[in-house]
């Protein structure tokens, strides 16, 4: 069942890292730097693979994961978005932990995308390591870093949001991939659709119909609905998309 070599396949690949790792780095010794590093690794690390995924690599306080290689997985959208949200809420335990310790409480930002990519064992003859590469993989870097931009603790691309079907998403925004000349839509996770309260589908649809006012380019409609969201829910993303507006 296995197939190391490389091949064109249909898959979810999924960035995660520690938000201003650099400015709470500062502020530990480099044992206790080592120690916070390996518990958030450790614990990310055996929710990813309770979710069935394959770790790529660890890059300073980042993680790289994919899913549906080496073994085919039919589901490995899903499983990335389900994997997301038991990680945002151990990380909220884990920095109530550090918090108690006398560390810095730490935050996470996660990027997501599905579609065509290419696996295999990729290197030199002196060392090979098995990773994905490709258009779908460097969105889903890009949109990790952009958790930052928009505030929100997940992003992902349209491939992932149109194969969870079970998973309620909202829009957050158009981007351009870098270099490319097409562009992508980007949306947020929010729960199961058995989970949706009637409070998070009102929300939702007057977050429709911001969204529909902005790629409108009604920017007068746009801003209030979107300055009446902000003062309902005191989000950030509210207040990024107000400040884009006001450009």
């Amino acid at each position: 069942m296995l197939e190391l070599e490389g091949e064109s396949k249909d898959m979810t690949v999924f960035f995660c890292d520690l938000k201003n790792f650099t400015g709470f780095s500062e502020q530990l010794s480099p044992k206790d730097l080592v120690s916070l590093l390996n518990e958030y690794f450790t614990l990310m690390t055996e929710i990813l693979y309770r979710h069935g995924a394959t770790i790529d690599k660890y890059i300073g306080d980042s993680i790289m994961a994919f899913w549906s290689a080496p073994v085919s997985q039919e589901d490995h959208a899903r499983r990335a978005i389900m994997a997301s949200f038991e990680m945002h809420e151990e990380i909220e335990k884990l920095s109530e932990d550090f918090i108690g310790r006398g560390w810095p409480g730490p935050t996470m930002g996660v990027g997501i995308n599905s579609g065509e990519m290419n696996v295999g064992n990729m290197g030199s003859k002196y060392r090979l390591a098995y990773t994905v590469i490709g258009d779908t993989v460097n969105l889903a870097a890009r949109v990790e870093a952009m958790t930052r931009i928009y505030g929100v603790p997940t992003i992902v691309g349209e491939g992932t949001a149109s194969a969870a079907d079970d998973v309620v998403f909202r829009e957050l925004d158009t981007v351009q991939a870098k270099g490319k000349s097409n562009t992508s839509r980007i949306y947020q996770p929010i729960c199961r659709k058995d989970e949706l309260t009637e409070q998070q589908k009102n929300m939702l649809h007057q977050r429709r119909a911001a969204m529909d006012s902005y790629y409108a380019e009604d920017t007068e409609a746009a801003l209030q609905a979107f300055t009446q969201l902000l003062a309902d829910t005191d989000e950030d993303y509210y207040r990024y998309m107000i400040e884009k507006l006001s450009c």
